[in-house]
């Protein structure tokens, strides 16, 4: 059964200066510490959570977090 989960607990990555600014991805990191997994869509959550993460990464708010 998918769309279950009604939380998600994403790292922010390292924010990456493009042309448009700070790009910040959010998703796990790995087992070794080192290898960060981004996240752009869980199976587990439910959709209204799959929705909010594009928005969350291209808000004021995700743009001042990548800094």
């Amino acid at each position: 059964m998918y769309g279950y989960s009604n939380k998600l607990q994403l790292a922010p990555g390292k924010p990456e200066l493009t042309d448009n600014g700070y790009h910040l991805t959010y998703g796990y990191i790995q087992t070794d510490n080192e290898t960060f997994f981004t996240v752009k869509e869980c199976p587990l959550a439910k959709q209204e959570i799959n929705r909010c993460l594009p928005k969350a990464i291209h808000s004021p708010w995700g743009r001042q977090n990548a800094k």
